[in-house]
Order: C-alpha cells, then sequence, then structure tokens
C-alpha cells in the first residue's frame, strides 16, 4: 500500500510539471494567449510544494498510508486462510444467488 501511494503521488505531480505535464500542455492549447513556462511553474509552485509535503511526510511516516485499517485487521492479513475459510468469508459478505427455479411446463390445449 505505502508504495503504491507513494507511485500514485509521483504521477499526480507528473501531470503538473511543466513543460511535459499532461494538464499544463492541455491548458496551454487552450488559453488564447501564450503563458511562458516561467509564469507557469510560479503558478503551480504552491501545488507542488503542497505535493512534495504530502509525499515526503508519507516516506518519513509510511504508516498515514494505513490510518484507514484498523490494527488487527493488519494483524489478521499475516494468517493463512484454508480455502474453505475463504469460501465462507466470501459467502458472508457474497450471498449466494437464490436458486432459479425451472419453468412450469406448459400444456397445449
Amino acid at each position: 500500500v505505502w508504495l503504491s501511494v507513494l507511485t500514485l503521488l509521483t504521477l499526480q505531480a507528473s501531470f503538473l510539471v511543466p513543460p511535459f505535464g499532461y494538464a499544463v500542455m492541455t491548458a496551454r492549447t487552450m488559453m488564447a494567449k501564450a503563458v511562458p513556462t516561467g509564469a507557469l511553474a510560479r503558478a503551480m509552485a504552491p501545488f507542488l510544494g503542497a505535493q512534495a509535503l504530502v509525499f515526503i511526510l508519507v516516506v518519513i511516516f509510511p504508516g498515514l498510508t494505513h490510518l484507514a485499517e484498523p490494527e488487527s485487521a493488519m494483524a489478521r492479513t499475516t494468517t493463512r486462510l484454508s480455502d474453505e475459510d475463504v469460501q465462507r468469508q466470501f459467502d458472508s459478505i457474497v450471498p449466494a444467488p437464490p436458486p432459479e427455479e425451472s419453468p412450469e411446463p406448459q400444456s397445449d390445449p
């Protein structure tokens, strides 16, 4: 999870970094007047700074990526489950569909 979050943060920043960022190139084509790269970089500096801060915090504190997951759930993932246990848990999450009833034969008069 931690590595995935770092990858996503990097990809998110790459959409903004001039001159090759996809979002920057799209915005430049929509503008009537050409905007210098330096002006774009100054305008995006606060956003890139915030993204860099989040990236650094995630690198320093990897536990930030697991805030929503309770400690007991993390401990559960280390135990190996049998196939029957996995099937039982899956069935408790996704109930089996009701059995299909066979259509009644139609009688010809």
